[in-house]
């Protein structure tokens, strides 16, 4: 699970046919990344014509964030990394190897996962979250105030925090 979720990081943040020009100005932010649906994604959400690449999405972006906590709190209560030849691609990015004391580990993970929440936060249009975000822009776009979205990101937060959030 891990290479493929390597594998779906990497193609909005590397490949050059589908990198998020957005991802770019975030990781100067120390920001992001944010993350679309799929690498054949050409919903742009505002019903004008399909364009080439899709948009990044919310609960997309939330739900890898999700991912990020859940390692790490795994990582702690069972004090190994699920570090092999097949993992490695998912934790290079973040710094992660065989060396890495394991609370260092748990420790980027979260801070992985809370630039990609901050990223979120920072597009968000007064804290409202959408569907999606323009991949050049940053700016919200198509469904204002998505159910998904909240709910993706409510439940990163949970994980994050270790309580249920309410309200």
């Amino acid at each position: 699970m891990l290479a493929t979720a390597a594998r779906i990081r990497s193609q909005w943040t590397e490949s050059p046919s589908l990198a998020y020009p957005i991802n770019n100005a975030d990781a100067a932010r120390q920001l992001g990344p944010l993350m679309g649906r799929y690498p054949d994604d050409h919903y742009d959400g505002d019903g004008a014509p399909a364009t080439d690449v899709g948009h990044p999405w919310v609960p997309c972006t939330a739900n890898f964030a999700e991912l990020y906590y859940r390692l790490a709190t795994t990582i702690r209560a069972q004090q190994a990394v699920p570090l092999d030849n097949l993992s490695a691609a998912f934790f290079a990015p973040l710094g992660i190897d065989n060396t890495t004391p394991l609370g260092t580990a748990a420790d980027l993970l979260d801070a992985a996962g809370d630039r990609m929440l901050q990223a979120l936060i920072f597009h968000s249009d007064r804290l409202e979250l959408s569907e999606q975000f323009d991949r050049t822009t940053g700016f919200e776009k198509s469904v204002a105030n998505l159910t998904w979205s909240y709910a993706a990101f409510l439940s990163a937060v949970r994980i994050r925090t270790g309580t249920v959030v309410h309200g």
